[in-house]
Parts: structure tokens; C-alpha cells; sequence
């Protein structure tokens, strides 16, 4: 059983052969016990948080792709529906076949989003080990997952619905499959290709793999071989690469009749031209079908082109150095070791099977210089950046201090330093949990009794179209809320959803969230105010009556005028109860879940207190509870507030013990008498 030894600990670029010494430590197999557990515990601690902590996703950070085009996707790969999937323009389609299984398992879409996360997180972990264990020795690799498993961004795309973990999972499971040696080269070829293309068919940057395969078995192989017989291994993983990817551009092709269909160019154009210039939505509105090709966006100024890739090349470092690496010491540090490395780079000092290692690296790098920086691109350079941190602090001042002695106190400053790291990403990630727009969860309730798959609603997010099963369409620049009432009549929207979000984007909309009654065709249904966080969702008609959305045929009260003088109290200044008392029949007894979304609400069934007017759901007009009835007639007592800015009372919905969501009819609201007096 091999030993871990002082001498196979780094590149010891400061000594010499006469301090070189031999001092076993513990085995390889002990090391692999410690690298698992720690994995393990990573494991459970983020799926822990995961369930407990992360019920619902960000509006506008990676959770827009998955609900605006992952979990669709995947919902009709899932329904055989492939055919008929929408956004294959700007990558592949890996990631949804993979959501689509999941969720054939787990029958949540956005449970399964996380369990892939989370799994394919601690997987990358163990590769991540095994390479760089395999490359340098099994204590690197424990130092290495410790720093990467302590960094923010790692810790947030573990959890978070997204590409960036299975991405990550696939890129080092091609690593590793040529970094192996316990298998014959062509099988780690023919597997390394196949992992590379899938890579590539969930996101286009997996291309990147290419490159250092080539130069490693044309340059950096130690098998003294032939140029025929380097080109045959070449051979194995490509063709293994190209069977991976070719379904795909099969596809393309018969859907678009190019099967190198892809419009990446377009987040090319406004990377390169217009970033930090305009609006980033008014681009993708007005400007983004001006360009048709990558060339069209080279030639649209080449000079200027160029300088921003040079611009990119040091600017993403910068980033990395200042953002991706979240802690201000850990910093320091790394910086200290690239330059540490370098020097022995420089000298010489490095294997080709280390020089292999990180030509993935800068091969990535290089590549990613095409698109605008953000800290989850570059997730795959944190176990790097970690290893020059770990380099410089296991071989400096080798050569004149005691090795046995000192390798302990570097190690313990380095998990001292990891530890005093992670505390800022762990206060970070629980900050975050308070910022997730949990409010979406119960709009996305209350819309499926209201709504049906074919209603369209408007917002900045898909986040609450997923959850209220509705249609979505992004809500336009638009310079009033005329406009944007306009805009939605000649959409055929039936929802307008405002928030605190879209106010940020759309600040000329901002009187949505303050003066609801303000405008003729909207009509708000349902309100959250939270400390920080406030949203509207307004009902679109052009019925001035609202008498087609209330929950009967015509009106669910007694007298058919109702409506029109309880509107009309309304736009004035004034402030209304509104009194509906009759019987509710039941008939199916069983457990029923009712709804109503007013303000001030009152309900009592037989003479018992089923919903208080303090407020409904989280400060929300938005009242939800679970009754056992029996069959038969129960008295039912419904009382709600009236004034100029209030929520238009919206119900009596039902969920029946048969799981089916509809609005109370006639036949089941018996309305006795209806009492409208002022407050």
C-alpha cells in the first residue's frame, strides 16, 4: 500500500537532494477515508439546507433559465413532446434529459433541479479529489475539496436549480477518465470523449476539453509512440465525442435545417458591443435580430472587438481574484502561490502530467474570454486556484525548516485559514435564504384556481408562470402603465403580475404596486406586503363589470347589480363592507381546501371562525384552509373590506377531495342576502 511521504509532497522547489526526506505518514487508503467523509458531510449538509432552506428559486439570476427553459423542456422530453421543445438556439439540450428523468422519479420538477445539484455537486468533489490526488498526492486533494467545498460560489450552485453542477460533473468525469490508469488507454479515450461531448451538449463552452486532449497526446504523453499511433488514440476520442454529439445537430438540422443552428452570437454581440452602453432588456427587445452570425459582430467593429478580448483577459482575472474567491485572506494568499507556481513553472519544475492538469485550466480560460464575467462561469477554476493556495503553503521555506515538524503547523494555518474562509460564505448563504421570493409560492397557489395552462401573464420572471401553471411573456419596455395596458389587450393576457423586481427594471410602471384602482381594464386580485417585498396581481378585461371572473356564471351574490354599485363605491374615497351570507352544499363529504383573496376577510361555516381579518397568508390577501365536511347544507358567513385601493374580492374557490380546483358555483353557493354598508 503506497505511503504519503515528505518527499512526494509538492515540487519542493526550494530544496535540494540532500533535504529531501523520506517520512511516512499514513497510506493513500487512509487519505481516500478522510477525502470521502468530508464529501459525505458536504453532502448532507447541503441537501439538508437545500430542503429546508431553498423552497423556491431567484427571479433573475441562473433560476430564470431553468424556469423559462429547462423545466419546460424537460416537462415535454418527459411527455414524449420532444419535437415540440422551444429554446434550443443558444445550447444543448443534456441538462433537460437528465431534469426530465429525475422528475420521472420524483414527479417535482423543481425538487428534481435540486437533488441534481446537489448530487452532481458532491461528485464533482470526489473527481475533483481523485484528479488532483492522482496528480500530485491524496493530501493536495483533501486540501483542495476543503477550500473548494468553503467557497460561496461552489456552496450556491450546490443547491441552486441550474447546469452549473451536472456542467461541472461531466468536465471533470472527462479529467479524470484520462487521468485514470486502471483501465486501457483507449477505454479512458473512447469514455473521456463521451463525457466531453455530453459536456458540450449541455453547454457549447465543453469544447474547451478539445484542445488540451490534442496537446496531450500529440506533446505530452510519456508513451514514447509514433505520429500514426497518436493519431489513432486521437481518433478513439473523437469519434467517441462526435457519436456523443451528432443526435443533437441531427436535430438541428431537421428542425431549422442547419445542424449548427446556434445563436450564441446575439450574447456575443451585446457582450462585446453594447454592455455598459444600454439596457440590457432594450437590447434583447429592440436590437439583438440585427445580428445574424459571429462574423456580423466581429466585422461590426474589429478593433474594438479585439480590445475587449484583451479587455476580458485581465479584467476576468481580476474578478476571479477579487469576487470568485470571496474571501479578502484567501486572496492574499492565492496570489502569493500563482506567483510561487510560476516560478517553479518556470524553473522547470513540473511533470507533463501536471502541465496536462492545467492546460485544462487556461483552455477554459481562454475560452470563456468570449462572454461577460460572472462568478458561477467560472466554478471550474475554484480547485485551481485552491491548489496554489495549498502549493505555496506545503513547500515554502523547505529547504530551511524542519520538514516533519513544519508540514503540520502549514497544514493546520492553511485549514485555518479554509475555516476562517468559509465563515463568510456560510453567513452569506443564510443571509440569501431571507431574499428568496417565497411570496411567488402562493400567487402561483391562488393562480391555479383561477387560471388555466392557457392564460398568458405578464411579469419580469418566469419563476411565477411555473408555479401558477400559466403561460409567460416578459413584460416590455414600455414608457407608462397605459402602454402596458395596451400592450396586454393586444396580447391577450389574462394576469399582470408587479413587484418589487419589475419596479427595478420598470420604474416608470411603480404606481402598479401603490394605486391599484388606478387604471381601467386592471383589476388587482391578489396582494403581498412583506417588509421588503411587495407584488400585485391584476386581472385583465376589458369587462368593466369583472362579472365574467367572479366565481358563478353571472355574479355569485343575489342581486345582479350588485357589481356595479359595489364598483362604484369603490372608485370613490370611501370604505365598504361587503356581507355575503347563504348555505354552502357539499356533495361529497371528504376534506376541502377553500380560497379567497380580499381584504379584511371574514369567514365563518357554521358559526365557527374559519379565516380572521389580521391577514391573510404572509401578510398576502391570499386565504387558504383545509375543512373536513360532511354532506349536506352548512351555513356560510363571508364578510370582506371594500375602499379605492383595496384588492377586488376574488372567490369563493375550492379545492374538492378529488384534488380538482374550481371557482364555487351557484349550485354550491346559495346566496341568502348580500349587505353592503359603509365603514
Amino acid at each position: 500500500m503506497p505511503l504519503i511521504t515528505l518527499k512526494n509532497l509538492g515540487y519542493h522547489l526550494n530544496m535540494d537532494k540532500n533535504h529531501r526526506k523520506t517520512i511516512p505518514l499514513f497510506s493513500t487508503k487512509f487519505f481516500n477515508f478522510i477525502a470521502l467523509a468530508f464529501i459525505l458531510i458536504y453532502f448532507l449538509l447541503i441537501a439538508t439546507y437545500s430542503y429546508y432552506h431553498y423552497p423556491v428559486g431567484q427571479q433573475m439570476n441562473v433560476e430564470h433559465d431553468f424556469y423559462n427553459w429547462y423545466a419546460p423542456d424537460a416537462k415535454k422530453i418527459l411527455n414524449g413532446n420532444l419535437w415540440s421543445i422551444e429554446f434550443y438556439d443558444l445550447k444543448g439540450i443534456g441538462y433537460h434529459f437528465i431534469l426530465a428523468l429525475v422528475t420521472f422519479a420524483t414527479g417535482d420538477i423543481f425538487v428534481s433541479g435540486k437533488i441534481i445539484s446537489v448530487i452532481f455537486s458532491a461528485l464533482s468533489l470526489f473527481l475533483i479529489y481523485k484528479i488532483f490526488s492522482s496528480s500530485f498526492n491524496p493530501l493536495t486533494g483533501i486540501l483542495i475539496i476543503l477550500g473548494t467545498m468553503a467557497n460561496n460560489f461552489f456552496i450556491i450552485s450546490s443547491y441552486t436549480v441550474g447546469t452549473d453542477m451536472f456542467f461541472l460533473f461531466l468536465v471533470f468525469a472527462a479529467i479524470n477518465s484520462l487521468c485514470t490508469e486502471k483501465v486501457s488507454k483507449t477505454y479512458r479515450l473512447l469514455l473521456a470523449g463521451f463525457f466531453s461531448g455530453y459536456a458540450y451538449f449541455t453547454r457549447y463552452n465543453g469544447i474547451f476539453l478539445l484542445l488540451p486532449v490534442i496537446l496531450y497526446l500529440f506533446f505530452l504523453d510519456e508513451e514514447k509512440e509514433g505520429f500514426r499511433e497518436k493519431t489513432k488514440k486521437l481518433s478513439f476520442y473523437l469519434a467517441s465525442f462526435f457519436l456523443t454529439i451528432a443526435p443533437w445537430h441531427i436535430f438541428l438540422y431537421l428542425k431549422t435545417g442547419n445542424p449548427f443552428f446556434n445563436r450564441s452570437y446575439r450574447n456575443l454581440a451585446y457582450d462585446f458591443i453594447y454592455e455598459g452602453y444600454i439596457n440590457k432588456d432594450f437590447y434583447w427587445q429592440y436590437l439583438a435580430d440585427n445580428f445574424h452570425s459571429a462574423s456580423d459582430v466581429f466585422f461590426y467593429n474589429p478593433v474594438s472587438f479585439s480590445y475587449k478580448l484583451l479587455e476580458h483577459f485581465f479584467s476576468h482575472f481580476n474578478n476571479q481574484i477579487n469576487s470568485l474567491l470571496f474571501s479578502q485572506s484567501l486572496k492574499y494568499v492565492t496570489v502569493l502561490g500563482i506567483a510561487y507556481f510560476l516560478i517553479g513553472a518556470i524553473g522547470g519544475k513540473l511533470s507533463k502530467k501536471e502541465i496536462f492538469i492545467f492546460l485544462f485550466a487556461a483552455s477554459y480560460y481562454l475560452i470563456m474570454l468570449f462572454i461577460h464575467y460572472e462568478d458561477r462561469y467560472f466554478i471550474f477554476l475554484i480547485p485551481f486556484f485552491i491548489y496554489f493556495a495549498a502549493h505555496l503553503f506545503l513547500n515554502v521555506f523547505n529547504k530551511h525548516l524542519s520538514e516533519k515538524s513544519f508540514l503540520f503547523l502549514r497544514i493546520i494555518a492553511f485549514l485555518l485559514l479554509i475555516i476562517y474562509s468559509s465563515k463568510d460564505a456560510i453567513a452569506f448563504n443564510q443571509k440569501r435564504a431571507s431574499w428568496l421570493p417565497t411570496e411567488i409560492l402562493y400567487f402561483g397557489d391562488f393562480l391555479k384556481f383561477i387560471s388555466h395552462e392557457d392564460n398568458l401573464l405578464i411579469c419580469r420572471s418566469p419563476n411565477i408562470t411555473f408555479y401558477g401553471g400559466v403561460r409567460y411573456r416578459e413584460i416590455p419596455l414600455v414608457s407608462s402603465v397605459d402602454e402596458l395596458v395596451k400592450f396586454a389587450l393586444k396580447k391577450k393576457a389574462s394576469f399582470i403580475y408587479f413587484s418589487n423586481l419589475e419596479m427595478k427594471s420598470r420604474p416608470q410602471l411603480e404606481t402598479l404596486l401603490y394605486h391599484k384602482s388606478k387604471y381601467p381594464y386592471l383589476y388587482p386580485i391578489m396582494e403581498w406586503n412583506g417588509e421588503n417585498k411587495k407584488g400585485v396581481l391584476y386581472y385583465v378585461t376589458e369587462d368593466s363589470t369583472l362579472a365574467s371572473f367572479l366565481p358563478s356564471e353571472k355574479t355569485p351574490f343575489f342581486r345582479e347589480d350588485i357589481l356595479t354599485e359595489l364598483f362604484s363605491k369603490r372608485d370613490k374615497n370611501e370604505k365598504w363592507s361587503l356581507e355575503v351570507k347563504g348555505l354552502l352544499k357539499i356533495s361529497q363529504n371528504g376534506n376541502y381546501i377553500l380560497a379567497f383573496s380580499g381584504e379584511g376577510l371574514e369567514m365563518e361555516i357554521d358559526e365557527k371562525k374559519i379565516f380572521q381579518p389580521d391577514g391573510g397568508i404572509n401578510n398576502s390577501s391570499f386565504y387558504k384552509k383545509g375543512i373536513m365536511f360532511d354532506t349536506g347544507y352548512h351555513f356560510i358567513n363571508i364578510s370582506v373590506k371594500i375602499s379605492r385601493n383595496s384588492i377586488f374580492p376574488s372567490g369563493l374557490f375550492w379545492e374538492k377531495p378529488d384534488g380538482k380546483r374550481e371557482k364555487v358555483s351557484k349550485k354550491n353557493l346559495l346566496i341568502e342576502k348580500v349587505i353592503l354598508k359603509p365603514l
